[in-house]
């Protein structure tokens, strides 16, 4: 006995059969729509007149860069060399500081400003 499995991929919007995948990104989100040939071509003329539209603010706006993890150091991280003096600082000051771990970043600021 064989047996055949199909798969048939329906319209998202009026569930007639659909021949095409369309990915968009809206307020950082990602979509994906299964389309006709209909619509998936009004798809397509709607992405062509918002982009038109869009070339006037983005010519005129900032590019943000994505924030990802360990990129940059923040400004109250002391550096691996820094640590061993602002731990020693600290704790001269009286500052509640473990010989371990994360250091307070008050503790590093205050290091620094009393470094001058």
């Amino acid at each position: 006995m064989a047996l055949v499995n199909t798969v048939v991929k329906t319209d998202d919007l009026n569930g007639k059969p659909a021949h095409h995948e369309r990915t968009f990104t809206y307020e950082g989100k990602t979509y994906r729509l299964d389309l006709d040939n209909l619509n998936a071509g009004n798809f397509d003329r709607a992405v062509e007149r918002v982009q038109k539209i869009m070339e006037r603010y983005v010519s005129v706006a900032t590019e943000v860069k994505p924030e990802g993890k360990g990129k940059g150091k923040s400004a109250s991280k002391p550096a691996d060399s820094e640590a061993g003096k602002v731990r020693a600082w600290a704790q001269e000051q009286g500052l509640a500081v473990g010989a371990r771990g994360r250091i307070p970043a008050e503790v590093t600021e205050a290091y620094r400003a009393a470094q001058g």
